[in-house]
């Protein structure tokens, strides 16, 4: 039965870590469209990206 269970976690696993890989992928895209978004928005109104 051990076995089982350890073919059982690792596949679990591995579809875990292939989901939160997805994630942070889709995170990183978002955030760099909104940065882009932002750099634009801030070139219309004349106003630089710094502080």
């Amino acid at each position: 039965m051990a076995p089982d269970v350890i073919r059982a976690l690792a596949i679990s696993g591995s579809i875990l870590i292939g989901v939160v890989i997805l994630i942070v992928i889709i995170s990183f895209v978002t955030v760099r469209r909104g940065e882009v978004g932002m750099a634009e928005d801030a070139k219309q109104h004349g106003r630089s990206g710094q502080h």
